[in-house]
């Protein structure tokens, strides 16, 4: 466990790490985005992304704008037949998709080459629960991804919420945390593919993007949400860890 720039954040695994109220990672007005855990990596922001200085800083996300991050290292793409992936973020939905058919996308590396999927995709859906997909199948569609899993946790809109989402490389099966507490109802999950290699041989990678549910691009899938921290981690979390996490910057956020 480690402090990064003040705050008492787990460093231990921590490979990509993002602050609105974090000035060597992102300064307002600014056009890019700083991972503080490596600075070669910076997302490019499309479109004006607004800075709101309230609860030490957050970004707004209306629904058009993404942060291009470029193709991620292999140190953010663990091949989860050996490696856990640790998935968090402090979040206040300002809406909901409009249909069941659309998710918001929080942030992605998800693609196809040919008739294959892979990569990893978090969002959330028309409910306000939050998901991700996971490669690489076989073919095309839901049932051809190793992992299509959406919990039933439900975030409320215009209301701050930690989430964290840890996939086991050895259950193979998510765990998910709202607000530091592990949640224990039910989540459903779908995809037969045969592998759940994160890392690709493909001629064209695809790059990490913030704020938008996979890489086309598709009308309505961009996040509309207030987002102020993201952290990835390449292994599992403890619920002590996730906590210390969770207790490190919930003063922002919740009286």
């Amino acid at each position: 466990m480690g402090r990064i720039h003040g705050a008492n954040v787990v460093s231990e695994g921590l490979v990509f790490y993002i602050d609105a109220a974090n000035p060597k990672s992102y300064i307002s007005g600014s056009s890019d985005i700083i991972n503080l855990k490596d600075k070669n990596i910076t997302g490019s922001i499309n479109n004006t992304l607004d800075f709101n200085s309230n609860n030490n800083g957050y970004w707004e996300f209306t629904g058009t704008q993404t942060a291009n991050f470029g193709v991620l290292p292999s140190s953010m793409k663990p091949n989860l037949t050996s490696e856990s992936i640790t998935f968090s973020f402090w979040i206040r939905l300002t809406n909901l998709p409009a249909s069941s058919a659309t998710f918001y996308g929080v942030f992605s590396n998800d693609g196809t080459e040919g008739t294959k999927y892979y990569g990893i995709n978090f969002n959330l859906n028309y409910e306000g629960k939050i998901g991700y997909r996971l490669g690489q199948g076989d073919g095309g569609g839901i049932d051809n991804r190793k992992g299509w899993n959406t919990s039933n946790v439900i975030l409320t809109l215009n209301k701050w919420h930690n989430q964290t989402v840890i996939i086991d490389s050895v259950t193979s099966s998510p765990t998910y945390y709202i607000d530091g507490s592990l949640y224990e109802g039910t989540f459903t999950t779908t995809g037969n593919g045969t592998s759940i290699a994160y890392t690709t041989t493909d001629s064209s990678p695809q790059p990490g993007i913030l704020g938008e549910y996979g890489i086309s691009g598709d009308p309505g899938e961009q996040l509309y949400a207030d987002l102020s921290s993201m952290s990835i981690y390449n292994r599992s979390l403890s619920s002590k860890e996730v906590q210390q996490n969770y207790k490190a910057l919930k003063g922002r956020f919740i009286n």
